[in-house]
């Protein structure tokens, strides 16, 4: 089933209301250049020993409260077309296929998409991470799952690469991948999660200018300092 086009409207939409932009990949010559700058990301990761050993580490095979269940793992044969996705172990295939033995792969015509912002500050950072949640939200509330293709903009060279051959507007933040996962019930979860005393909480002393704002030495996005403003107001800061 191919994402409506009403819905890739709507996750367009969706970033730029958090001042960023999300763009298609349209056409063959797109799609090739996408894959081939993904596939030789991946390679020149995967060479890397410490890079391999990371992966091996965030791999779960028992209930835990971080880290990538086997259960999530790709079916064997990681690729759905053209697009290479992310394997966590050398033998991640031959590991999850026992999780989806009799699975019935969709068909799959999926969406691909890169977030891009304005610059590659931190602010730039906030305003990427707040456009990803809401096109997730967006895409999840369709009834469509997401895969974040984050080899390709994890090495420099081939995400400078990325966004001079596809001309985008500016740094890529994120590659995204929308459709349809395997026709399978998903596993329930363990119930194992972090409790919140565990997670950093960072509660701003200040009265000035927003810290995100300071630390990138330029003005945030509009919509991040209405945000911050609207937060003063509530807290009665004048």
């Amino acid at each position: 089933m191919p994402v409506p086009m009403a819905l890739a409207a709507a996750l367009v939409g969706a970033a730029d209301e958090e001042g960023a932009w999300l763009r298609p990949v349209e056409g063959n010559e797109e799609l090739l250049v996408l894959a081939t700058l993904l596939r030789h990301a991946d390679w020149l990761q995967r060479t890397e020993p410490g890079y391999r050993a990371e992966l091996r580490e965030w791999l779960r095979t028992e209930p835990s409260t971080d880290g990538v269940p086997i259960w999530a793992l790709a079916a064997a044969g990681v690729e759905r077309g053209e697009i290479l996705l992310r394997e966590f172990d050398l033998d991640s295939s031959r590991v999850a296929a026992r999780f989806h033995a009799g699975v019935v792969n969709a068909v799959e015509h999926p969406l691909l998409a890169i977030l891009s912002t304005g610059s590659d500050g931190v602010a730039d950072w906030v305003v990427a991470g707040q456009a990803l949640a809401r096109v997730l939200l967006a895409a999840t509330a369709a009834g469509f799952s997401a895969s974040i293709l984050g080899q390709v903009v994890d090495l420099p060279a081939t995400r400078s690469a990325l966004r001079r051959r596809l001309a985008l507007r500016g740094p890529a933040q994120v590659a995204l991948r929308v459709g349809h996962g395997p026709l399978e019930a998903r596993p329930h979860r363990d119930g194992h999660w972090r409790k919140s005393s565990t997670l950093r909480r960072i509660r701003p002393s200040h009265r000035g200018p927003d810290p995100v704002v300071q630390r990138c030495g330029r003005p945030a996005h509009p919509r991040v300092e209405e945000r911050h403003e609207r937060r003063e107001e509530r807290r009665g800061i004048q």
